[in-house]
């Protein structure tokens, strides 16, 4: 598994938007050592997942949609990454030589229940208990 800089960089946003009631994207981005060029496309993509409220206009600004005890870290990655797989074999549209053979592949099997644990372990996981 891998959490891209994005992710990380979501997670940053949605930890300082727990501590605040409407954050401009200036404070942030300053606050959480975030790059503008990338805070807008995450902001989008959490509000997309209703993780995040964008409010336009002069007393614009964004505001946590979630409730931070109930949304999970799975929840902030899902919305800036899609389903978690581990390998390209995992992924539905993926072609591996083995999905079809006789016998089964033992290393997809193995990674497969890993990757359920990752993310029931993520899902465990709510905003709240990571500040």
């Amino acid at each position: 598994m891998f959490i891209s800089r994005e992710c990380d960089y979501a997670f940053r946003i949605i930890r300082a938007l727990t501590s605040a009631k409407r954050l401009s994207i200036q404070h942030i981005c300053d606050a959480e050592c975030i790059p503008h060029a990338y805070a807008y496309k995450i902001i989008k993509k959490l509000a997309d997942a209703e993780l995040v409220k964008v409010f336009r206009g002069v007393k614009g600004g964004y505001e946590l949609s979630c409730d931070p005890d109930k949304a999970t870290l799975y929840d902030v990655y899902h919305a800036i990454e899609g389903d978690l797989f581990l390998n390209d074999c995992q992924k539905p549209d993926s072609i591996c030589p083995m999905r079809d053979a006789e016998e089964p592949c033992h290393v997809h099997k193995a990674l497969w229940g890993l990757q359920e644990q990752i993310v029931t372990l993520m899902n465990q996981q709510t905003i709240r208990s990571i500040l």
